[in-house]
């Protein structure tokens, strides 16, 4: 009990002091990567859908500080901790409950390994660079590492795991240069995408930004697929009329995580 109390006043106070000196670098290693920039008309729609989807996502937390139901809540909620950690100023309480909750659930046997590299994503965005973040990190390291993904795994599996790796300074392993180039290409050809769940379009977002320095090219002419995502994630979130705004087309746990992802893919543009 007295190092479950430690944990939880040391989670509290990282988050708390992220809040007051550390947002700016949130979530480093999954937003705000190296590409042209949006015009101020567009930047700002784009900021308001934000503002929306995380006064929703603070809305529908649940009590403990999770989100979601049993069905893959670990990740769920380490999505949805660090998604929120956009606006950490607003709602830093919610961050704080969130954090403690992840870190007091480790994944189980039957959760994807994904769920250990984003709740260490997660953790570690919304705490700040205090002397107390590096226990948390090789903590988690040590919990993560012997469910880390074979090469022979999703491509985007592995992605997701360097992204994990690099923020807790570890050396991130080799991706296959000819597959991500093949994805691209893929993606070029068949521009702009037509599905609208933010989590189908964080994929090649977040595959451009990783992979090809946030160009995006075909035929040698670079697409404008910054204004392209930003206009379908923007367009597509709806309004709820008890407050925010939400993505998702069944009810539930669906509009949980697609609203997460929903401000992930915007903030990487």
């Amino acid at each position: 009990m007295p190092r479950c109390l430690s944990m939880t006043n040391l989670l509290v106070a990282l988050v708390f002091s992220a809040a007051s000196g550390f947002s700016a670098d949130i979530g480093a290693t999954l937003i705000r990567q190296p590409g042209a920039s949006l015009d101020t008309s567009l930047r700002n729609e784009l900021d308001h859908a934000v503002d929306l989807a995380t006064e929703w996502l603070a809305a529908h937390q649940n009590a403990d500080g999770s989100w979601g139901s049993e069905t893959d809540r670990v990740s769920r909620t380490s999505i949805a901790l660090l998604a929120l950690t956009a606006r950490t100023n607003l709602y830093s309480d919610a961050c704080a409950r969130a954090a403690v909750w992840v870190d007091a659930h480790p994944p189980s046997d039957t959760d994807a390994s994904d769920a250990y590299a984003w709740r260490m994503i997660a953790l570690l965005s919304a705490a700040a660079n205090t002397p107390g973040r590096s226990d948390l990190t090789q903590r988690l390291i040590n919990e993560a590492l012997p469910h880390a993904p074979t090469t022979n795994t999703w491509f985007f599996s592995q992605l997701l795991w360097n992204d994990a790796l690099a923020l807790a300074g570890q050396r991130v392993r080799p991706l296959s240069t000819s597959l991500a180039e093949r994805k691209l290409q893929s993606y070029a050809a068949d521009w702009p995408p037509l599905y609208k769940a933010p989590y189908c379009i964080w994929l090649p977002t977040h595959l451009i930004n990783r992979r090809s320095n946030g160009v995006l090219e075909r035929n040698g002419t670079q697409l404008d697929w910054r204004r392209d995502i930003a206009q379908n994630v923007i367009n597509s979130q709806r309004r709820d009329p008890a407050g925010g705004g939400y993505w998702g087309q069944s009810e539930g746990d669906d509009h949980i995580r697609e609203t997460a992802f929903g401000i992930l893919t915007l903030l990487e543009l």
